[in-house]
């Protein structure tokens, strides 16, 4: 039985989809195997036999049966923009072309580890409220469906004259315990959320803290991939390019086109960039000082590694703000169900 379960686990996981972790795995194995000397198409085949995940692996016999029909590795890859975008295959062309494809996917595959790497941070920083709130909103529940209904039948042939707080969280038990399907009006925005996701972070990223730490994360990212561009030798209008289809915010992705244009027009990247409202004084200073003095992928780097340090402390401020915050609406929530249901066994005390 218990071969049966592990069978059972192992069968789950190989069916799973593919996740950014899968390919940044791959992309990491594939350079080590290159920079050790190993042919493509025999790395290739030596990752496809590692995988576990069915997914996974028929992703890579795809990619290898492109190459094997003469296509190069940007152009295979491109055939699965899902997930390889294309400032990935770009890079992986340049890559190619110059004979440093070992180089190139070492800097992409490490790009990827510090991008997954920051989003964990962002989950972990936000796993801790969702998990509070989740809790508070069971324990809820639990109380008005199987501890207030025992507090109401025992009040129910008193004489004493029960408080408003105490007759109004009867009257929701009672409402609650009639109409159960009430229950399900949590599951409604969940599942508005799962048709609505963009839209609803487009909504939350006006919120004045949410947004300040959007746009920041935007901004590093911005940095980051433009000074890797520029470290792979990609004109900037065509690194611009690149990058205007890489954000998820449709405000940052005009504001990039913006930058394309008025640099066509004979604009430097710091002067198109201060006729944009979405980037800060000290980011165009940096950019300027890169331009100046022929060092702006080094100073684009350090940066994005400045946003990237001011968006953990922001996390970290967020997080010692939101636990006293969480702490205190608990406090009134609980407390105040304790103290409705016991407030009428006070005044009973008080009458004997």
């Amino acid at each position: 039985m218990k071969l049966n379960y592990r069978a059972y686990w192992a069968n789950i996981k190989k069916r799973r989809k593919i996740n950014p972790t899968d390919i940044t795995f791959f992309l990491r194995q594939f350079a080590i195997l290159l920079t050790a000397g190993i042919p493509i198409l025999k790395c290739l085949s030596l990752l496809e036999q590692s995988q576990n995940k069915i997914a996974m692996r028929l992703l890579l016999f795809s990619i290898r049966r492109e190459l094997l029909s003469g296509k190069e590795v940007y152009a295979s890859l491109r055939l699965h923009a899902h997930y390889f975008n294309e400032l990935t295959c770009q890079l992986i062309r340049i890559g190619e072309h110059t004979g440093k494809l070992d180089m190139t996917l070492n800097m992409i595959a490490e790009e990827h580890e510090k991008q997954l790497a920051f989003m964990k941070r962002i989950q972990q920083a936000l796993f801790y409220p969702c998990l509070i709130t989740i809790a508070a909103i069971l324990v809820t529940i639990s109380l008005f469906l199987f501890v207030i209904p025992r507090f109401a039948e025992l009040f129910a042939d008193s004489h004493v004259a029960l408080p408003a707080l105490t007759r109004f969280l009867f009257f929701l038990s009672s409402q609650l315990q009639q109409h159960i399907y009430f229950l399900l009006f949590p599951v409604i925005p969940v599942v508005i959320f799962l048709f609505y996701k963009k839209q609803f972070f487009f909504t939350l990223c006006k919120l004045p803290i949410i947004n300040t730490l959007a746009q920041k994360i935007l901004l590093a990212r911005f940095a980051k991939h433009l000074a890797i561009t520029f470290a792979a030798g990609i004109p900037i209008i065509d690194a611009l390019k690149l990058l205007a289809h890489s954000p998820s915010h449709p405000e940052f992705a005009q504001a990039i086109f913006h930058l394309r244009s008025k640099i066509n027009a004979g604009f430097y990247l710091h002067q198109a960039m201060q006729t944009s409202s979405l980037f800060p004084d000290l980011m165009i200073q940096m950019v300027k000082t890169g331009e100046e003095s022929g060092a702006l992928d080094q100073l684009l780097f350090k940066l994005a590694g400045f946003f990237e340090a001011d968006i953990d402390q922001m996390l970290n401020q967020f997080n010692r703000l939101l636990e006293p915050l969480i702490m205190l609406v608990l406090g009134v929530l609980i407390g105040g169900l304790i103290i409705g249901m016991y407030l009428p066994i006070f005044k009973l005390g008080m009458t004997l």
